[in-house]
């Protein structure tokens, strides 16, 4: 969305005095719209990318990657990079959040595999969520493999043994031997 200039400008060239970062942003947008072939940004407040210029950075299915940007990295610039990082957090969860809706559904309409597809994917964006390994034990005992639910689980204990010290839940625990994966 729209990001105020003189937030940007100061992000940008911390160590430059706030006319002069500005003056600089001002030229890298002029500069990027001349590559361009045509204006990229409106706004002489808040600098946004204009209506009509395309891209392709939105959750777009459930093959979008996790991370976003993931080796931009700006260590001489800490306000910066913090920006980014909470950006990068921000599209990590509504990255998860379109993949809980797409396995949940796949799951609803009965495409045990699609959904099991995405489901891989959230265990191994997310390998200490029973959430996550429920809904991949779920659809292993949909698909009738006993042997698959059994090797989940053994692999939650194992990471939330090791990475957390802890163990799965009772609830989780007793699910395994239930009907609902037999």
């Amino acid at each position: 969305g729209p990001l105020p200039r003189e937030w940007l400008a100061e992000r940008l060239w911390p160590h430059d005095a706030s006319d002069a970062a500005r003056g600089t942003l001002r030229q890298h947008v002029f500069q990027l719209g001349r590559r361009a072939g045509q204006p990229l940004f409106t706004g002489a407040v808040d600098l946004a990318l204009r209506a009509d210029v395309a891209h392709d950075v939105r959750v777009n299915g459930d093959a979008t990657p996790l991370d976003l940007l993931p080796h931009l990295e700006f260590p001489d610039h800490p306000k910066l990079d913090e920006a980014v990082g909470a950006e990068r957090r921000r599209w990590a969860a509504d990255v998860l959040e379109h993949w809980w809706s797409a396995a949940e559904r796949e799951q609803s309409l009965g495409r045990w595999v699609e959904a099991l597809r995405i489901a891989d994917r959230l265990v191994h964006a997310l390998p200490v969520s029973e959430r996550a390994a429920r809904l991949q034990m779920t659809l292993h005992g949909r698909l009738r493999d006993r042997s698959a639910v059994l090797l989940c689980f053994d692999r939650l204990k194992q990471r939330l043994h090791d990475d957390l010290g802890e163990r799965p839940s009772a609830e989780l625990g007793r699910e395994p031997a239930s009907d609902q994966f037999r």
